[in-house]
């Protein structure tokens, strides 16, 4: 599913017309269904507000090639994780420096990159300005040559299963 099929499948799901979300969003039934439709994206600012409209994450409605709820919360909070610090290292920048510069603690960073909690779409949106990339390259769309595909698919799951087993 695409960005736009997502948030038709969330707003059906929530009985909310496209009237009564056009409204909220305030943009018009058009610009709602163009997005629906797949022929124009939202802003992140008006991605957010649907998210919160539709109580959804914005992990919901940006992740591509995966079933909706096919995972589990803690796997999608190591990916993201995993991501952001990559991301990190290739800025070369410490833990202190990075939190400073968007704006967090070092220890919700550290909590951050293991996985251990997941950041809002706020937090995500200044890591994504702080390294200069997409928002979606944190949530597991990384066309990036400096990604997790540089891992092979047994190293991550294995990084994956190691932090899982680590809170049990």
């Amino acid at each position: 599913m695409n960005i736009g099929e997502k948030i038709k499948y969330f707003r059906q799901q929530r009985n909310i017309s496209r009237e009564v979300l056009s409204n909220l969003l305030k943009i018009s039934i058009h610009t709602l269904s163009k997005y629906e439709q797949g022929q124009r994206e939202p802003s992140y600012e008006t991605l957010i507000k649907i998210c919160e409209i539709l109580n959804v994450s914005i992990n919901d409605i940006l992740e591509e090639n995966i079933s909706l709820n096919s995972k589990k919360d803690s796997e999608i909070s190591i990916i993201i994780g995993i991501n952001i610090k990559l991301y990190r290292e290739k800025s070369n920048l410490s833990q202190e420096e990075f939190a400073d510069k968007i704006g967090i603690s070092r220890r919700a960073l550290i909590n951050y990159e293991k996985g251990e909690r997941t950041p809002s779409i706020e937090i995500l949106y200044k890591i994504s300005i702080e390294c200069n990339i997409p928002l979606r390259c944190l949530l597991g769309d990384l066309d990036n040559t400096f990604s997790i595909k540089n891992f092979s698919d047994n190293e991550l799951l294995e990084e994956i299963q190691r932090r899982l087993n680590k809170r049990k």
